[in-house]
């Protein structure tokens, strides 16, 4: 009896966190409240690489604002804003970006989700404003902008296509990318959820930064490569690579992360790369600042990934400019390749 009454249990446990599951709402995709991954989970099961920038925490980068104060930019960022009604660093909160292509460029297609507050009939008008003759088109209920001019790269040509999801979101990109973006937003196809090896390099970035990327990395291109460059072979449980990038207290935060491999090979991997960082360091002495970055860097493994870890202040990243410039002039002449080639 007792038996009966625990099984019985366990199933009213289980369906209940299945209901529980099915009714919960989905997350906001509202702009200025949707976050990186609730967008990220609207990309198709098939990308091999996907990312993100919170376009609204730019304004936080000191050197930025600077940058955006001067004549140039902020006059072309002043056209803009008058052309189309948006302010990109007000109105613009999020841009994910995913690609069925891996690090191989095989298959290539994208996709860019803009999650933006706008009126997407003067979006739209906007962009017919850009890209004249454009055609409407309904996809699923929702209304698509075709007849941009062709893309074309290494003799693969993608037909662009923007799309309007609702209020909040514009889809971009290669006609069957938006297309496929569509179909997870009205539930007729599986998300990028089910991907769980790129899902899994996602899930070791740290923290919630201001912008991000992974990507899957194809087997035989590790294999080719290590083919090509034996002394290589110390990467041959490369799987994927994320990238990211945070800027907190005027302090920029970068993380790169290598997964897979098994935790020796990580280990490895991690002792390989530590030995040429400290080799790097020692032969910098005429440029301290940049010698005390290569130093900072902190390398570490683990199961299944290693991670490399830096951070630098605004007032570092100044000096560091200066000796770079002044370590790029020491080293023209040897960078000048038409002159080499002529001796």
């Amino acid at each position: 009896m007792n038996k009966l009454k625990l099984f019985s249990a366990v199933i009213f446990l289980g369906l209940s966190l299945v209901f529980l599951q099915v009714c919960a709402p989905m997350a906001s995709l509202e702009a200025g409240k949707a976050r990186p991954m609730t967008l990220i989970r609207l990309m198709p099961e098939n990308v091999m690489s996907a990312g993100a920038i919170e376009i609204n925490r730019l304004s936080e980068i000191e050197s930025l604002r600077r940058f955006m104060d001067k004549s140039g930019p902020k006059d072309r960022y002043d056209e803009f804003l008058a052309a189309t009604g948006i302010d990109p660093l007000k109105d613009v909160h999020l841009v994910v970006f995913g690609s069925t292509a891996g690090l191989d460029q095989k298959n290539p297609d994208f996709m860019v989700i803009i999650n933006l507050k706008h009126d997407p009939a003067k979006t739209s008008s906007a962009i017919r404003n850009f890209v004249p003759d454009l055609t409407e088109e309904m996809y699923r209920d929702v209304l698509c902008l075709t007849g941009f001019p062709p893309l074309k790269k290494s003799g693969i040509e993608l037909k662009p296509m923007v799309a309007f999801l609702d209020g909040s979101n514009v889809v971009a990109g290669g006609t069957a990318a938006v297309k496929s973006v569509i179909d997870v937003f009205r539930k007729e196809a599986p998300p990028m959820a089910a991907n769980s090896r790129l899902s899994s390099i996602i899930k070791k970035i740290d923290g919630s930064p201001l912008a991000w990327s992974a990507s899957l990395i194809p087997a035989e291109l590790v294999t080719g490569v290590i083919a090509s460059y034996p002394a290589l072979k110390i990467i041959e449980g490369l799987q994927g690579m994320a990238l990211s990038f945070d800027y907190q207290n005027r302090t920029a935060i970068v993380q790169i992360i290598a997964s897979g491999g098994t935790e020796q090979q990580n280990k490895d991997l991690a002792g390989t790369l530590t030995g040429l960082k400290m080799l790097g360091a020692s032969s910098l002495s005429g440029q301290p600042a940049i010698a005390d970055l290569v130093n900072s860097i902190e390398i570490s493994s683990g199961r299944d990934y290693v991670r490399i870890y830096a951070s630098q202040t605004e007032d570092d990243i100044t000096k560091l400019k200066g000796e770079a410039a002044s370590l790029m002039e020491s080293l023209g002449p040897y960078l000048d390749f038409e002159k080499l080639g002529k001796n």
